[in-house]
């Protein structure tokens, strides 16, 4: 990008808000498993299993739906870029380059609050199932996805690398459908 105060001034609302997001859902997990950690801690688990050996089927069950929704935060958000950056090549006459961008930093927005979705759901099944069982090593499975929330907390430098790499993408698409090249640069 030519004018680094430009993209700054397209790029720092987006980022702003995104961190605003991430760091509310990180932190609704963590409030919530600190009460049913207290709630357990005092009361004991809500189900009470004595004759129980081994991992439980609810243990089993955060298990899988963790390892589902990591497959899904990581694969399904290239789907829709592929799809959104599909959708900007072929048009014939493509808006000017601010408006381009802000196409593409709307899918932006929207994977990565999809990806925080799949991730932050997982992590508030497993401490519902810890406040079920009381089993401590569910825990693992929240702390697991916190983990990769904060993998993909937003940054300005990520955001910037992610539009380029995509601009190159939808410049080779729109070779390959024989339309003009674009000019993406913010100026």
């Amino acid at each position: 990008m030519n004018d680094i105060p430009q993209w700054e001034s397209l790029a720092h609302p987006l980022i702003r808000t995104l961190r605003i997001v991430t760091i509310g859902l990180i932190v609704s997990v963590i409030i919530l498993a600190g009460v049913m950690g207290f709630v357990v801690r005092n009361s004991g688990p809500a189900l009470q299993n004595p004759n129980q050996q081994g991992l439980s089927m609810l243990t089993i069950i955060a298990f899988v739906f963790a390892a589902v929704s990591l497959i899904q935060a990581v694969f399904l958000p290239g789907v829709v870029t592929k799809q959104k950056r599909r959708q900007i090549a072929a048009q014939p006459q493509l808006p000017d380059p601010a408006q381009q961008t802000q196409q593409l930093f709307a899918t932006y927005r929207a994977i990565h609050i999809m990806r925080l979705a799949f991730l932050e759901g997982a992590a508030l099944l497993a401490v519902v199932f810890y406040f079920l069982e009381g089993e401590t090593y569910v825990l693992a499975v929240g702390a697991v996805m916190l983990m990769f929330m904060t993998i993909y907390f937003p940054n300005s430098l990520h955001l910037l690398r992610w539009v380029e790499t995509q601009w190159v993408l939808i410049e080779d698409e729109r070779r390959r459908l024989n339309l003009p090249a674009v000019r993406h640069e913010i100026q």
